[in-house]
């Protein structure tokens, strides 16, 4: 099992490679072409000769070694003519497809597929001298549902003979391509007092659906709630002994999977309020884990990069404390460590498959975790703003040629742009645009003082500047009737959106004030 082997023909002989990545030398015996008791000679890894017995050799290659061998004989013309089959996709086929082409007995078989698509010219997709002689074709999907799609195989034998054969199928409708959304498991609702008191409190949603206020952070406590897919508005109260404590709320889970709100409030608050949380001690990482069945017996944590003191294995670092959410585990970091990569284990048992890291930058130095779930529940994914177009409700400002400011940053954004649209008419739906606009690529920057002192109100702001690849289409931006902002996560999905306000007038019409 640690040889692989493999034969091929040049000038009429039969020659045979075997590479062995043991560390002892490894006996095997390889089928060839060559009947009956032709001789192999040794070219490397080797000296003398084998006798091929039964249509196989028995060769010793050595350790982390491999040998090469050639027929002493030329291989006879193949007795038996050359032949192939061909499977096509299924009908209906769409995007990357796969044709497979079967040789049968044909000796030394170089397999050649064609394609035609409609009434096209006829392609080489490729050849293939081994098997499995699979070949893949990529069909667009500008290519009409129904549209006949025609292969052609020809067969090549070590005789130079050749033989052919035809299949055909007929493609489908491509797919409409979904547009990137921010997974959520779960929806989680923090809540204030000024008390501080939240023994007894629960969440009630209007299905019936009941969450304990469980989790504890600077804001206050948190529930949360496991809505099934396709969930729209959740309307739920905050109740203690069986009386709510204020009118009934509701959010949306498309728009956002974590809301803040008070007692005796109406509504509840898509953004993170900022100032309700300190600054965090960036010298250690805080992640919190919670196991439904509540049984946290051996359950350790596992860190190295990021670490200043990573762990080993079989010693896990030991939780600091337990409350009413879970564990809670520390871990000192090295000076200016970007992430902290790490694993939730008990002994053999990791608590999901694939190594984990918390990156500093997108999601803080403190963050819980759900047992056998790698998306964080809180910090969860979420823009600085929230996915509101309404032009009264902006929370982005140009404030300059190049500049655009908002307050706060988000949670695993890992981009930000400027979206504009030159007739108008984005829309948000389920939490996704309409149309995906024009876009100019912010980076980000930091206000000059001659900028905070035009704009003192606007200091405590987070500054990005146009990208300069982009900047060349801001005059286009400026003339469009429509001007948002966004953000968005790694895999693209949409954090945030909110109309532009501009803070300066152009010759582009752009009217000081204005709100788009």
């Amino acid at each position: 099992d640690s040889v692989y082997a493999f034969s091929r023909t040049g000038g009429g002989r039969e020659y045979v490679v075997a590479v062995n990545n043991a560390s002892a030398a490894k006996t095997v015996e390889l089928p060839v072409e060559s009947r009956g008791s032709g001789k192999f000679r040794f070219l490397y890894g080797g000296s003398g000769k084998v006798r091929a017995k039964d249509g196989r050799i028995e060769v010793t290659v050595p350790a982390l070694s491999s040998v090469v061998l050639r027929a002493q004989n030329k291989l006879k013309r193949p007795s038996v003519r050359p032949s192939v089959s061909l499977q096509a996709p299924e009908a209906g086929a769409t995007g990357t497809v796969t044709i497979s082409a079967d040789p049968g007995r044909t000796a030394g078989a170089r397999v050649v597929l064609a394609a035609q698509v409609g009434n096209g010219r006829w392609q080489t997709l490729g050849s293939a001298d081994h098997a499995p002689y699979k070949f893949t074709q990529k069909i667009p999907d500008s290519v009409a549902a129904g549209t006949p799609l025609r292969y052609k195989a020809v067969v090549v034998d070590r005789a130079g003979r050749t033989a052919s054969t035809l299949a055909d199928t007929v493609t489908g409708q491509p797919p409409t391509p979904k547009k990137p959304t921010a997974e959520r498991r779960h929806v989680v609702v923090h809540y204030h007092r000024a008390d501080g008191d939240y023994a007894g409190l629960t969440l009630h949603t209007a299905n019936g659906t009941i969450a304990d206020f469980s989790g504890r952070d600077a804001y206050g406590a948190f529930a949360w709630l496991s809505p099934a897919e396709g969930t729209g508005k959740i309307r739920f109260t905050v109740e203690r002994d069986g009386k709510p404590e204020g009118a009934e709320r509701v959010v949306d889970v498309a728009a956002a999977g974590e809301v803040w709100t008070k007692e005796n409030a109406d509504l509840v608050d898509a953004v993170r309020p900022a100032d309700a949380y300190p600054p965090q001690d960036t010298t250690k990482a805080v992640l919190h884990y919670h196991r439904p069945d509540g049984d946290y017996a051996g359950w350790g944590l596992h860190t190295w990069t990021g670490a200043a003191n990573p762990s080993e294995w079989n010693e896990p670092i030991q939780p600091v404390r337990r409350d009413a959410y879970g564990l809670v585990f520390e871990v000192p970091l090295k000076a200016g460590a970007p992430s902290l990569s790490y694993v939730f284990h008990k002994k053999e048992e990791k608590d999901v498959p694939a190594d984990e890291a918390l990156v500093f930058s997108l999601y803080g130095h403190e963050v819980w975790r759900v047992a056998g779930e790698a998306p964080y529940l809180t910090p969860s994914l979420g823009g600085a703003f929230p996915m509101d177009l309404d032009p009264a409700a902006s929370a982005a400002t140009w404030i300059d040629e190049n500049t655009v400011v908002w307050h706060g940053t988000g949670t695993g954004v890992a981009a930000q742009q400027l979206v504009y649209a030159a007739d108008g008419g984005l829309t948000l739906r389920d939490g996704v645009l309409s149309d995906e606009g024009q876009w100019l690529r912010l980076v980000p920057t930091e206000l000059s003082a001659a900028q905070q002192a035009a704009h003192p109100e606007l200091a405590d702001t987070t500054a990005f500047s146009i990208d300069p690849r982009d900047r060349d289409r801001i005059p286009e931006a400026r003339r469009a009737k429509q001007l948002i902002a966004t953000q968005r996560s790694d895999n693209g999905a949409l954090l945030g959106a909110t109309s532009v306000t501009a803070l300066f007038s152009t010759p582009q019409q752009v009217q000081k004030g204005s709100t788009r």
